[in-house]
C-alpha cells in the first residue's frame, strides 16, 4: 500500500527540482515532502511494521529510491521504543549504503540517536567516525538528546504512532550527551560535518544556553572559526 501511494505521488516535475538538490545512487522518484508525509502517517496507522518479521520489506524500500529510503528511516524510527537494539543494527547498515546528507541526517536523528536512547546509552558508539557521511550522521544524531521537535517527512510515522502533531526524543536537554558528540566533531575537517556541527550547537544555545557557552569556553584551543564564529552569537545574545 505504502509503494504504491509513494509511486502514485510521483511526478517528473517533482524529479527534476530534487535533482538539483539531492543526488542519490538509488535514484530519484520525485515525490514532494508532503506527500511522503501524509503516505507515511497513512501507512502506519493502516498497517504498522514489526521487526524483526519486517526487516526485508523496508530493507527493499530502502533500496528503491531515495524518498522510499526515507519512508522505510520513518518506519523504522516508529519502530524505536519497542526495538532499539534491531533498529541500531539496521541504522548501521543502511548509512553504508546512503551516499546523501539528507538520508545520514535522517539516520542520525531519526534511528542512531534515539536507538542510543532507547538503551539507556550515551553516544559512546557514535563518536570518532572519520568518514564524512558517517560523522554527519553522528552529528545529526545529537539532536536526539535535545528535546526539540523532529523535522522532516520521515518524522511523519512517529508522529503518527504518537498521534501527535509534534514529538521529541527526550523532554530534557542531555548536555552531556551532546557535549561528547560536540568535542569529537568540531574538528573534523569535512566542511558538512562542519555545517552539521553548526546546527547542532546552535540549537543546543536554543534550549541549554548556559550549557552549551560553558562548552564553548572550555572547548582546548579554541573552535574553528565556522563554529566560533556561530558560538559568538549566542554568548553575545545573552550577555
Amino acid at each position: 500500500m505504502l509503494e504504491q501511494a509513494l509511486e502514485l505521488a510521483a511526478s517528473d516535475e517533482v524529479a527534476r527540482a530534487t535533482r538539483t538538490q539531492v543526488r542519490s545512487s538509488r535514484g530519484i522518484r520525485g515525490i514532494a515532502t508532503g506527500d511522503l508525509a501524509r503516505a507515511l502517517d497513512a501507512a502506519w496507522r493502516l498497517d504498522p511494521p514489526r521487526l524483526p518479521d519486517d526487516l526485508p520489506l523496508l530493507d527493499r524500500l530502502f533500496a528503491t529510491s531515495w524518498e522510499h529510503g526515507l519512508a522505510a528511516i520513518g518506519l523504522t524510527a516508529a519502530l524505536v521504543p519497542d526495538e532499539p537494539n534491531p533498529v541500531l543494527a539496521t541504522a548501521t547498515r543502511w548509512l553504508t549504503d546512503a551516499d546523501d546528507l539528507v538520508s545520514a541526517d535522517a539516520i542520525g536523528w531519526l534511528l542512531l540517536g534515539p536507538a542510543r536512547i532507547a538503551q539507556g546509552l550515551g553516544p559512546e558508539s557514535l563518536v570518532d567516525e572519520t568518514e564524512p557521511l558517517r560523522a554527519r550522521a553522528a552529528v545529526a544524531a545529537g539532536l536526539a538528546w535535545l528535546p526539540i521537535p523532529i523535522e522532516g517527512p520521515a518524522a511523519a510515522a512517529v508522529r503518527a504512532r504518537l498521534n501527535q502533531a509534534r514529538a521529541a526524543w527526550v523532554s530534557a536537554s542531555d548536555d552531556a550527551a551532546v557535549g561528547q558528540i560536540a568535542t569529537c566533531y568540531a574538528r573534523h575537517p569535512d566542511p558538512h560535518v562542519q555545517k552539521g556541527m553548526r546546527r547542532l550547537l546552535r540549537t543546543w544555545g536554543t534550549v541549554s544556553r548556559d550549557a552549551a557557552v560553558q562548552w564553548t569556553r572550555a572547548f582546548p584551543g579554541g573552535l574553528p572559526r565556522l563554529l566560533a564564529d556561530e558560538m559568538a552569537k549566542l554568548t553575545k545574545k545573552g550577555g
